[in-house]
């Protein structure tokens, strides 16, 4: 059975079944949020409706919109294919890249000109690379991108995109991240209704964005820094070896690799100095750590701090974010994106590590005392 009339030298012309168009709410103009999956299934082929809300993972979409006040009414909702591959079978199948390739720019594109969203909720790795120029590697997979607002490339060029998981990737097993779902769900409906601003609420491009951090500083720089330093507040310290940029924060339980190639920190958000772990740069280092009284890192008990006295540093006492954040979201995935995207952090930036490690070590420490300073808060209220 045909999927639809300008089918037409697309691999599922002849394989794909029925063909389910966009579903547009009725208060859908005023918010202008968009919803992309990836492929109907059975149910939403039989009833041509897009995410059948007594589908597997329409029911499930239906479940976390209502947690998120997300009414139906108020979005649209569309899939990247719009028939459905033989045994909903997409990722990896044969037809995969000529299926998507041919739906999303006869049908999708036509969707998105037609009803020219403010933003779009990507559910799933298929509708985020159809939508987003995502990094390569494995930081620009959704694990790590998701919830980070993304400028739409191709077909949803100019359009602010939200990614998050597919509803369908929870019910085979990681039920889990479903408040992460409602959270990206509510984030993509603020942005879509101009309640989120860019520079505050989210950075498209961090490398431009004015930040104030200081990658390639002099030793007489680093020491102007150390004598800047204020006791009484909070310092965010990391640092960087070889592997770091191969490795998350929570993965890290072993410092045989003693050799430091970058010492970073910040007091204030939106800031950080990125410091080499050599010559006469390490005592400007020494003394801004014990200058601090308070002193937080991501996974520093497990690694950062006992690697730093390997080197002669000792930096005391000092807090875990990771800590603190695993134990209020026992759940959630703990590497430190992940963790600051739920605490605030306006970008994503590990696929940076290879291209621009300073960058990438100021952007860890300011990311650090985002989630120090969002857990604190947070665990004070709790005690209360």
């Amino acid at each position: 059975m045909g999927c639809g009339d300008k089918c037409g030298g697309c691999a599922l012309e002849k394989l794909g079944t029925g063909f389910v168009p966009v579903d547009v709410g009725v208060r859908y103009q005023p918010t202008g949020l968009l919803v992309i999956g990836e492929a109907p299934g059975e149910h939403e082929v039989r009833d041509g409706k897009p995410f059948r809300p007594f589908a597997q993972a329409g029911s499930l979409f239906a479940d976390i919109s209502r947690q998120a006040n997300v009414s139906r009414a108020d979005i649209a909702i569309a899939n990247v294919l719009s028939c459905r591959p033989p045994k909903d079978w997409l990722e990896g199948a044969p037809w995969q890249g000529n299926a998507i390739y041919n739906c999303s720019l006869r049908y999708l594109a036509q969707t998105i000109e037609t009803l020219r969203p403010k933003a779009i909720l990507a559910l799933g790795g298929t509708a985020f690379r159809t939508l987003c120029d995502s990094p390569k590697g494995r930081y620009g997979t959704l694990d790590y991108q998701r919830g980070y607002v993304q400028l739409g490339h191709g077909i949803a060029d100019g359009i602010p995109v939200v990614p998050t998981y597919h509803p369908a990737h929870l019910r085979r097993g990681a039920p889990e991240l479903t408040p992460l779902v409602q959270r990206d769900l509510k984030r993509a409906l603020l942005l879509a209704q101009g309640r989120m601003v860019e520079g505050t609420h989210y950075i498209l491009d961090p490398l431009r964005a004015g930040l104030e951090y200081r990658t390639l500083p002099t030793v007489a720089e680093a020491w102007e820094y150390a004598r800047t330093v204020d006791p009484e507040l909070p310092l965010s310290f990391d640092i960087e070896t070889p592997m770091s940029t191969r490795s998350d924060e929570d993965e890290r339980t072993s410092f045989t690799n003693r050799d430091i190639k970058l010492f970073q920190c910040t007091q204030r958000r939106g800031s950080g100095i990125a410091i080499p772990f050599r010559d006469g740069y390490v005592e400007a280092i020494r003394a801004i750590v014990e200058r601090c009284r308070v002193k937080v890192g991501f996974n520093n008990w497990g690694f950062d701090d006992p690697v730093l006295s390997a080197n002669g540093i000792e930096v005391g006492r000092t807090d875990d974010a990771m800590v603190m954040f695993g134990f209020y979201y026992s759940d959630l995935p703990k590497n430190l994106q992940t963790a600051a995207q739920s605490c605030g952090f306006p970008f994503a930036w590990k696929h940076l590590g290879d291209g621009d490690l300073e960058f990438y070590g100021c952007a860890d420490v300011d990311a650090t005392l985002c989630v120090y300073g969002h857990m604190k808060a947070t665990l004070e209220r709790e005690e209360i």
